[in-house]
C-alpha cells in the first residue's frame, strides 16, 4: 500500500499515519521470525504459492516458543539486519 501524497486532508493524514505504524509492526514481526528461523532468511526451494503455509508455520511456531517460555534473543534480529545489509 502506499501513502497519500501531498495537500492532506485528515482522513488521509489519519491513514498514513496508521500505515506507518502498521508497516513498521510488521516489519518488526518478520524480523522476529527470521531471527528465531535463520532458514528463512536463505535460499528456501519450495513453491512460492506454499509462502503464506510457510510464514504460518513459522509464526504458530514462534508462538509456542513465547508460550513455553523459550527466550528470544535480539542479537538474533541484529544478525539478521546484518545478514540483510550485507
Amino acid at each position: 500500500m502506499q501513502p497519500y501524497m501531498s495537500h492532506l486532508d485528515p482522513h488521509q493524514a489519519h491513514f498514513n499515519h496508521y500505515l506507518g505504524w502498521t508497516c513498521t509492526l510488521v516489519e518488526c514481526a518478520f524480523s522476529h521470525l527470521k531471527g528465531r528461523w535463520c532458514s528463512l532468511t536463505a535460499y528456501l526451494k519450495f513453491a512460492e504459492d506454499n509462502l503464506p503455509q510457510v510464514i504460518i508455520a513459522a509464526s504458530v511456531l514462534h508462538n509456542i516458543c513465547k508460550a513455553w517460555g523459550e527466550q528470544f534473543h535480539e542479537a538474533w534480529v541484529k544478525e539478521v539486519q546484518h545478514v540483510e545489509d550485507a
